[in-house]
């Protein structure tokens, strides 16, 4: 069901922040997804201290009241979107390639890095610490005061968080087995399961495994007291025999 946040911030200070987080008791994983979403509404009353001038140049973006949107493991590693906030809805859309393909340039010696929003002019994208998208229980909505005005006071509405573009990949699984029986001699058995890393099953959302799997095994039981000498068999000799294979090959 849709669901409504309303921070009601009164006499912010300059520079000040202010914040709604939730811990999720079970972690977060989003890595079946491509994007993730989220509406905020700045207050279009004729008192409103929100700017209404546009954004459409860098200049434009200073003095200017921003909201952003963190999620991540915890308050030390964890994604980060921010724009300016404008009277009106607007929608704050975060693409995960973005956000992975800037994790993988950030230098090694570097906790922090941060790059404009390709697709959205003047919100810009940043990552803090390690973060991982199978691991979110840490979820921040936010707002800070860079509208030199000493005391912000100001209603803000968030509104309908969304995943978007969920993996819908085909996956495909198949298993066979076969018995050969060698008459009073003994009995081979083998079997063979092969599942692609987008199969998963009638109760399951994704194969959090994301890996392929293939298995196969084959099992020989002989009686080799069939071949020993007849007096021998005469006398109840017993000699069974038994050989076993069985091989798991798992492919991230």
């Amino acid at each position: 069901n849709e669901q409504s946040l309303l921070m009601q911030l009164s006499c912010i200070e300059e520079t000040g922040r202010r914040e709604a987080q939730r811990i999720f008791p079970t972690p977060n994983d989003l890595f079946n997804y491509q994007s993730m979403a989220i509406w905020v509404h700045g207050d279009e009353s004729p008192t409103s201290a929100i700017s209404a001038a546009p954004v459409n140049t860098m200049k434009d973006t200073m003095n200017r009241v921003w909201v952003y949107w963190r999620f991540g493991s915890d308050q030390y590693d964890y994604y980060e979107y921010r724009m300016p906030l404008v009277k009106g809805w607007r929608n704050m859309h975060v693409d995960f390639n973005e956000l992975t393909n800037l994790k993988i340039r950030r230098l090694s010696n570097r906790d922090t890095i941060s790059e404009p929003d390709p697709a959205e002019a003047y919100a810009i994208y940043s990552v803090v610490g390690s973060p991982t998208f199978t691991n979110a229980p840490y979820f921040v909505l936010g707002v800070q005061n860079n509208s030199r005005q000493s005391c912000l006071t100001t209603d803000i509405w968030w509104d309908e968080m969304r995943l978007l573009a969920a993996n819908d990949q085909p996956g495909i699984a198949w298993n066979a087995s076969t018995q050969l029986k060698l008459a009073e001699f003994g009995n081979i058995t083998a079997s063979i399961v092969d599942e692609s890393a987008d199969f998963h099953r009638v109760d399951e959302r994704f194969n959090t495994s994301r890996s392929t799997n293939f298995n196969w095994n084959v099992t020989g039981v002989f009686a080799m007291d069939k071949m020993l000498p007849k007096w021998m068999e005469d006398k109840g000799s017993k000699l069974p025999l038994t050989i076993s294979h069985v091989e798991s090959i798992i492919t991230p």
